[in-house]
């Protein structure tokens, strides 16, 4: 075995941090986690191994989210990552879609090139939200969503206060109408 200085480790070379996982299994049972420690002390891997072992009746959804500077652009990408895995079983975040429609003539097309949604959407970032994981929860009625969201602290600190505490506030808020779902933030202590 050799170090690795910053490069990604695939889940299965990911050692040491079994007995971590099955804990934080356990917690997600209950309630949503936060991840945070100082940076390099594995994090991302153990949440890349949980997403890539899931227990039964999981549906995983990871996204490092720290290039995201915006509600709007956390919208776009949670709706890409519901829209791909979605597609699997020929279905779409119709919810969301419809939210769309009524904005504006606006349709989403393809997924090749990811989302952008238009301007007008980001007064109503979140509905567009909330929707979004409606339409992942309703197809998949049954089974626990978890959101595993890596960098979290660095996307927040990208939006202006306020925003940054709607997102908190609406994320909450989705945790405690939809028991089905848990939400798994990681990030560094600054």
């Amino acid at each position: 075995m050799r170090a690795n200085l910053g490069g990604e480790i695939a889940p299965d070379e990911i050692i040491g941090r079994d007995r971590l996982i099955e804990r934080l299994w356990r917690v997600l049972e209950r309630q949503s986690l936060i991840l945070s420690v100082e940076r390099r002390m594995g994090k991302t891997c153990v949440i890349r191994k949980m997403a890539a072992y899931p227990p039964e009746n999981k549906l995983i959804v990871l996204r490092n989210v720290e290039d995201l500077g915006s509600p709007l652009e956390f919208v776009q990408a949670v709706l890409q990552d519901v829209e791909q895995y979605l597609s699997q079983y020929k279905r779409t975040a119709g919810k969301a879609r419809e939210v769309l429609r009524n904005l504006t003539d606006f349709e989403l097309k393809g997924m090749e090139l990811g989302i952008e949604l238009p301007d007008i959407a980001a007064s109503h970032w979140k509905i567009l939200l909330t929707r979004t994981i409606e339409d992942l929860l309703e197809a998949r009625e049954g089974d626990r969503l978890i959101f595993f969201w890596d960098e979290m602290p660095h996307m927040l600190r990208q939006m202006d206060k306020k925003e940054a505490m709607e997102m908190l506030d609406l994320l909450r808020r989705l945790r405690q109408t939809y028991g089905g779902l848990r939400m798994v933030f990681t990030g560094e202590i600054f």
